[in-house]
Order: structure tokens, then sequence, then C-alpha cells
């Protein structure tokens, strides 16, 4: 809902008013789009900066008309540079309300008991840093990822009992972040009616499916830490002093803004676009020059600048391009599998052939021999054959039983014609001995006598063959 900066909070009568008007529904389906030019040194001094608000009114002809905020998107010649977010819903909104309350309590006692040393080394002051920010996650020491030093609060040159108390500090306000930006950061990211534009979709999406898993591998416990749309987060107190580019980071990033109204700063195109408490900002940091600064009416009212603050959320593009060092030893635990793998498949390939040449071996002597495959006792079928034949049984269906190696091979290319056809010349094979070996002992006869004079010694109790 709308809160006009350096006023009181918002009345229950005042919020129901609003819910009951159907801001929320509005602030989406009505929301503002602007394009922007860059402006050069000369230019900007001379051209009136744009002040982006969103703030509209209902039209309603049966109760008074309440203000609101418009979500915000702005664009210049090729992309989306920014977009800004109200919360989605009334019960959003409450549930925000109470979580950074909690939040603010939490980043006091992160600021009270944990260093902001940016690493661990002893010719740096605790307190000799301007401007000290917790950067929470993960990061890059030249090619290597890392927990950061912020993280993990183990200081050499820090009293052993400091350091519990920091941890702890930490670990509070990592896990309420972490339930704060599932709760109402991630559906931004993933709900298709929140009015995010399909170019950070994608990008957050391909973050979240192959970016952070990776991360995730490399620089273990980061899971535990951040959500999969960002590898690092920075609470802080107050504004910029400064503005910048974050041209370390892959686009886009997320700005939560708490406590206190605020302007954000965009200098290459002469622009501030107005930041209401609960409000998320989705923009391209590595693209736009920005900062934060007081607003004029909170300045008015007298309100500490240090009561607001934000949580900047970003993912290094060095995770997202999947950066290694060859001197890490995850590099080399990389490679390693990967030839183990290799070797594998390269072993199993050379078993594989080995069984199967085998079996045909084994099948050919068989036929030369005069005995059919399909008539043999599967009790006398050798191990190799059995496990060898066994094996394809779990690869290929075959209703009519086992062919044989060099049959399946056949019917694995796709001609189920030739299989068959070579089944038929084994049988005639097997029935030409059979037939031969019976005119031996009785006299000549036709092939279809030899088939009935089969029949009629098995009821002799003389040689039998199955058909």
């Amino acid at each position: 809902m709308y809160r006009p900066a350096g006023a009181a909070t918002p009345t229950r009568t005042e919020r129901e008013k609003s819910r009951n008007a159907g801001i929320y529904e509005l602030a989406r389906s009505e929301a503002e789009t602007h394009w922007l030019n860059k402006v050069t040194g000369s230019s900007a001094s001379a051209t009136r900066g744009r002040n982006f608000l969103g703030t509209a009114f209902t039209q309603s002809i049966d109760t008074d008309n309440v203000a609101y905020r418009r979500n915000i998107t702005l664009k210049d010649s090729s992309a989306v540079l920014l977009q800004r977010f109200g919360p989605a819903s009334y019960d959003d909104e409450e549930g925000m309300e109470e979580e950074a309350k909690e939040g603010a309590r939490l980043l006091k006692v992160l600021y009270r008991d944990a260093s902001a040393q940016p690493s661990n080394r002893l010719d740096l002051s605790e307190n000799g840093m301007d401007d000290p920010q917790f950067e929470l996650g993960a990061l890059y020491l030249g090619e290597d990822p890392y927990l950061s030093w912020q993280t993990l609060q183990r200081y050499k040159n820090r009293d052993e009992r400091k350091n519990k108390a920091g941890r702890k500090a930490v670990a509070d306000f990592i896990a309420w972040f972490n339930h704060f930006s599932e709760r109402f950061l991630l559906p931004v990211a993933r709900n298709p009616d929140s009015g995010l534009c399909d170019d950070f979709r994608l990008k957050l999406y391909h973050r979240i499916k192959y970016g952070f898993p990776w991360t995730a591998k490399w620089a273990p416990g980061v899971d535990r830490i951040c959500q999969p749309f960002y590898s690092t987060f920075t609470p802080r107190k107050g504004f910029d002093a400064h503005s910048k580019i974050d041209e370390e980071d892959a686009d886009p990033s997320i700005l939560v803004n708490f406590g206190q109204h605020a302007l954000l700063e965009l200098p290459d195109y002469n622009c501030t676009v107005e930041l209401q408490p609960l409000e998320i900002v989705v923009f391209a940091a590595s693209h736009l020059r920005y900062r934060t600064r007081p607003h004029p009416k909170c300045q008015e009212a007298g309100l500490d600048p240090g009561e607001r603050w934000s949580v900047l959320c970003f993912f290094l593009r060095a995770f997202e391009q999947r950066l290694m060092s060859a001197d890490n030893i995850f590099y080399f635990l990389l490679k390693a599998d990967n030839e183990l793998k290799k070797r594998q498949l390269g072993l199993n390939a050379s078993a594989q052939a080995a069984d199967e040449a085998s079996c045909t071996l084994e099948q050919d002597n068989r036929i030369s021999n005069g005995i059919n495959v399909e008539d043999e006792d599967p009790a006398n079928r050798t191990d190799a054959g059995r496990a060898t034949r066994h094996s394809r049984s779990n690869l290929t269906h075959n209703p009519e039983g086992d062919l044989g190696a060099d049959q399946e091979e056949d019917m694995n290319g796709g001609s189920m014609t030739r299989v068959r056809n070579k089944r038929r010349r084994s049988e005639r094979t097997v029935d030409n001995l059979v037939a031969n070996a019976i005119n031996t002992s009785s006299g000549a006869a036709s092939p279809s006598a030899g088939r009935r004079e089969t029949t009629a010694s098995s009821a002799r109790g003389g040689p039998r063959v199955r058909r």
C-alpha cells in the first residue's frame, strides 16, 4: 500500500480500506513502464532529473479513492534495466512487516557481535574500515570459491569467545533472511503473474537450475546460507556514500528496502526511483550505476538515517561462468573423477565386447555340430552364455526367447527379417543333419518322411529332438 515518506505508519483502518480497494491487484495490472536515455556530464546538468514514484489512485464511484503504488519497469533502448515490486498481497505485506521487525533486531546484534573483516589478515584493524558491511555466503579468492570470512567468523586476531558470539549472530541473521527470501522473494522469480520480465525470469531460472547447484558443489555449505537465486547477500545500515556498478555480479541482482523511504539514484540516466519500506528491486547491477540516498521528506521529518537498512542479493559472475583455478583441489578432484569415469566406461565396453564375441563363437560351434541353440537344455549352457543372455534380456524384451548374440545384433540393427531367415537356416541345417542320421540307419527317405520318422523313433525310445 502507499506510505507517504516521513509520515506515520498506516493505521489498521487505512490498511483495511486499501485491502478492500484491490490495490495489490492494481499494482500489477496497472504497472508503469518508462524508457530511459543515457545522459552525458554536460547534458545531465542541463536536464532536469526524473523521479519515478508510481503513485496512483483508485477510480471508484461507490467508495472514496484510495492511493496505491504501481509496480515500475525502467527500460533503455535494448533491455529492461530495473523493476520495482511492492508486496504481492495484503497477507504478504502483513507478514513482511512482522519479519522486518525481527530482521532489524538481528541486524543490530550482527553489527554488535560479528566482525566485518573481509579476510583473516592480521594487519587490518577490525574497526579500521570505512563503511563496514557484511558479505555473507560464497565469494572468490582469485579463482577459488570459498565461504567468506564474514560468514565463518574464525579470525585468528580475535578472541575466540568473540568469534563464537559473532558466529551465532551471523547464523541467526542468515536463518532469518533465508526464511524471508524463500517466502517473499522467491515467488517473484517463480510466479508467472508477478510481472517480472522474461529476460530476468529466464536468467534466474538458469541460475537456480544450473549455476547455484555448481556453486553449492564447490563452495560447500552455501546451500544452507542462500536461496538458489543468489550466492551472496549483503545486509547493511544507512545509505551509499558513492554510486557504483557491480561489474563482478551476474544480472539480475535483488535489493530489499527496510525501515525507511529511500531514493535509488541512477546517475547515468539522471533519474531516481522512490523506495518505500518492504519494496523489492530487481535490476541489472552489472550495467547500471546506482546508489541509495536519504529521502528529502524523511530528512525534513528528522528521521535517523541509521534506521534505514537493506539487503542486497547477488550472484557472482564467476559462479555463473563456473570458473575454477587449475591449482584448486576441487579442480583436481573433478579431473580425476572424469578420468576414472572414462576408464571405467572403456573397461565396461571391452568386457561387453569380449562377452559378445565369446557367446557368438559358442553358438557358431554348436550350430556347426548340429545343435540348435533353441533346443539345448538350459542346464547345459555355460555360465558365460547365461550371463550374457540374461544381461541382454534386461535391455530388450523378446517374446520368442533368447536369440543369440549375432541374431540380437541384427535385431538391434532393425532387421527382423534377417533374424527369422537365419533361424530358419539353422533349423533346416539341424533337420538335414537329423534326417541324414536317420537315413544312415534306416534307408533313404524324403525330408517330410524324415520329420515323421523322427516322431516315430521318439515313440520307440530313439533319439529325441524337441521342436
